[in-house]
């Protein structure tokens, strides 16, 4: 877990965008630490056989100085992670937003 931490932290530094940098390195950390509030949903990232597939090939794509298949891989494993995770996310946000206006 900590090389799959810091692949994706790498992966996301070459985008030279700090906060989004901080969002995946944050993410990571909520999967080893159960107190937190998203750890159930976080939790379920790494199931067997989902994400070494698809990180392996992104990976393969980078060393082989492919810019084409490396944007596919990824773009295929963020969609996939919005597909698993997006709905449970979104249904928080909106609860903790109902919350704070007072209508929920």
């Amino acid at each position: 877990m900590v090389h799959d931490r810091a692949f994706h932290v790498a992966i996301t530094g070459c985008l030279d965008n700090a906060v989004l940098v901080r969002v995946v390195g944050e993410l990571f950390d909520q999967r080893l630490n159960p107190t937190s509030q998203n750890w159930r949903i976080i939790s379920r990232i790494r199931t067997p056989g989902t994400r070494a597939g698809r990180t392996s090939v992104i990976r393969d794509a980078i060393v082989a100085r492919d810019p084409d298949a490396a944007r596919l891989a990824m773009r295929e494993h963020l969609s996939r992670s919005q597909q698993r995770f997006g709905p449970e996310f979104r249904d928080r946000a909106c609860t903790a937003i109902a919350r704070l206006a007072g209508t929920g």
